[in-house]
């Protein structure tokens, strides 16, 4: 009896996952040493989708490992009017992939959950079509209180592996950091 249960769950779960185009995270579609953290970044993506009420079938962007400026460790690209021709993904550079081969890959993984906050934004802000010829970004995100805490958010998942206080303070400081470079304090965007 117990057996039959399970095999119902799993067909009911298989169904679930075909009737609406769902298909969970593997290690493919990560680079190495990120695949390493799969479990992570699965329960991250799962739970960002949810939270911004993101249709089931949208999926995981591509991520490609190119150098970038000296200044940019990652970077999300889309289709723009002035670049119709770029590739929605993100761009992680050689530098930010040895760092998450090391000591500092909870930070990097931090920085990756910012990228794919500004992705899955900007799909919300298009209906949700990936495969537009141009995506529109039409509010500015480093500052937006609702893309913070999306982005802090990681923090959480990685303290409930981890218990890494630095970990967490580390992806605070980024966010907050990305918000400053923009050009705003904290304190200026709240209005004191």
């Amino acid at each position: 009896m117990r057996n039959c249960f399970h095999l119902l769950a799993a067909l009911v779960a298989v169904n679930f996952l075909a009737t609406n185009n769902a298909r969970a995270l593997s290690p493919d579609d990560l680079p190495p040493p990120f695949d390493e953290e799969i479990y992570l970044i699965e329960r991250y993506w799962t739970w960002l989708k949810s939270e911004v009420n993101a249709p089931l079938s949208v999926s995981w962007p591509k991520i490609e490992i190119e150098p970038l400026p000296k200044t940019v460790r990652m970077a999300f690209v889309f289709p723009t009017e002035a670049a119709p021709w770029q590739e929605t993904r993100i761009v992680i550079s050689p530098r930010s992939v040895d760092r998450a081969a090391g000591p500092d890959r909870l930070a990097v993984i931090g920085e990756l959950a910012h990228e794919v906050v500004h992705y899955i934004l900007v799909l919300s802000e298009n209906g949700w079509n990936a495969d537009a010829d141009v995506l529109r970004n039409d509010r500015p995100h480093h500052c937006d209180h609702e893309f913070m805490r999306l982005s802090r958010k990681v923090s959480h998942f990685i303290w409930e592996v981890y218990h890494s206080n630095d970990a967490v303070r580390s992806v605070h400081r980024m966010v907050d950091l990305a918000c400053w470079r923009d050009g705003h304090t904290i304190a200026d965007d709240r209005g004191r």
